[in-house]
């Protein structure tokens, strides 16, 4: 069956069909950015992942890593303040980081778990600046 479009009925129907290619180019996204996602979470590429420092938040604040394998923080202080990353778990601090300056802190997760991290700088962890990385 063969239809027969008339000129207007054409302009129309390349109109759809380039809105639903715009709609479908927009919605395939980008991808990759660091493995973050809306909700604050991350996962390590490469052994190594951003972390952003701020007043007073980690981003991403959730993170996951596989076990066993050293994984590098690259602590980002986006801040005004110092900040540092804390494991009391592990027993490991960073050093602190100046506002503007980027520092990276490495830590291997020997087992499977959840570590709770958060900055030592007084007032900041009750202020909020916590998060937690989940070994697999």
């Amino acid at each position: 069956m063969v239809i027969k479009l008339r000129g207007l009925q054409r302009v129309g129907l390349a109109a759809v069909m380039l809105l639903a290619l715009v709609v479908l180019a927009a919605c395939g996204g980008g991808g990759g950015g660091g493995g973050t996602s809306d909700n604050g979470g991350g996962t390590v590429a490469d052994g190594e992942i951003e972390v952003v420092l701020q007043e007073y938040s980690f981003t991403p604040n959730n993170i996951e890593v596989p076990v066993g394998k050293p994984i590098t923080f690259v602590l980002k202080n986006e801040g005004s303040l110092e900040h540092d990353m804390a494991f009391d778990d592990l027993d490991q601090v960073s050093d602190l980081v100046s506002a503007g300056d980027t520092a990276t802190f490495e830590v291997t997760f020997e087992e499977a778990g959840t570590y709770p991290f958060y900055c030592t700088v007084p007032g900041h962890r009750e202020a909020g600046m916590e998060g937690t990385v989940t070994a697999r």
